[in-house]
């Protein structure tokens, strides 16, 4: 991966990396084995004090790709310091292993105090940030990813990978990577299992979150693949072709991603998740 600048990928943690924790981690690491098998389990989990955190499927891989790949990386969770500088660690430690410590030092974790409450703002003020879509963009928290890139060029080579459309800052639309989230992580195999050559065109709802990493890689590597086509493209510019012009869309009170449930571009980012482990796959009858 050559570009003229370094990219950063900035990632929410909650419903983007991980699913919704398990408060019996026993319990919730048997359900894992009896759906997907103690390869999967062992994969896609981590435990903190007897909680199980399972990951979506590819979140590791994709980790260890980036990293490996020169991108920066940074996690922006509106959790709090004290959970997130508690979790973020064990995540590493999870996918990283022996290289754990020489990456944490590279990597920040940005957390609810990093975000702005609008509901704390003036009404001048958040009509300001808040981006006009306001039926997409309802949430009263945003991040503004000047927080992390306060360099207006370094701003426009991040990326917030992110289930929740609500926290993109006014003016930092581009930046955006969308991915889709919100039907949890604990699914019965029958409900993401993917024939072989029988695939849909497009996936369901429960598929789209259960594979969205390799959805969210994907528009990655086109957007990089744009630059590296294109000297003088920023990734901000790229991401925008890749998810909404190469889409026929725009940015409107409309705008949900028109491509995020088609198969094909699940298929091209399972495929480059396969160069950190060609075991990777989706779930088989």
């Amino acid at each position: 991966m050559t570009t003229k600048s370094q990219l950063t990928m900035v990632l929410d943690i909650d419903s983007t990396l991980i699913g919704d924790v398990i408060t019996d981690g026993k319990v919730g690491h048997e359900q894992m084995v009896d759906n997907f098998g103690e390869a999967f389990a062992q994969a896609y989990s981590f435990s903190i004090q007897g909680y199980l955190f399972p990951m979506y499927v590819g979140a590791p891989e994709m980790l260890r790709l980036l990293w490996r790949n020169g991108v920066k990386l940074a996690f922006f969770s509106s959790g709090s310091e004290q959970r997130n500088h508690l979790l973020v660690p064990a995540l590493l430690q999870h996918v990283f292993g022996q290289e754990t410590k020489q990456v944490q030092q590279h990597i920040a974790i940005y957390s609810r105090h990093h975000c702005i409450d609008t509901d704390k703002l003036s009404e001048s003020d958040e009509e300001a940030i808040q981006p006009e879509f306001s039926d997409i963009y309802h949430g009263w928290l945003k991040k503004d990813l000047r927080v992390i890139q306060p360099d207006p060029i370094q701003l426009r080579n991040t990326a917030l990978m992110d289930d929740g459309v609500s926290y993109m800052h006014r003016g930092q639309e581009k930046n955006f990577l969308y991915v889709n989230g919100d039907y949890g992580h604990i699914m019965r195999r029958e409900h993401v299992q993917l024939e072989r050559g029988k695939e849909p065109d497009m996936l369901d709802d429960n598929c789209c979150c259960f594979y969205h990493i390799f959805y969210g890689y994907a528009v990655f590597q086109r957007a990089v693949q744009l630059m590296q086509q294109e000297s003088d493209l920023y990734l901000d510019d790229a991401l925008y072709r890749v998810q909404v012009q190469q889409e026929n869309s725009s940015f409107d009170e409309r705008f949900y991603y028109p491509g995020k449930k088609r198969f094909a571009t699940y298929q091209e980012g399972l495929q480059a998740l396969q160069a950190d482990n060609p075991q990777l796959d989706f779930v088989r009858p």
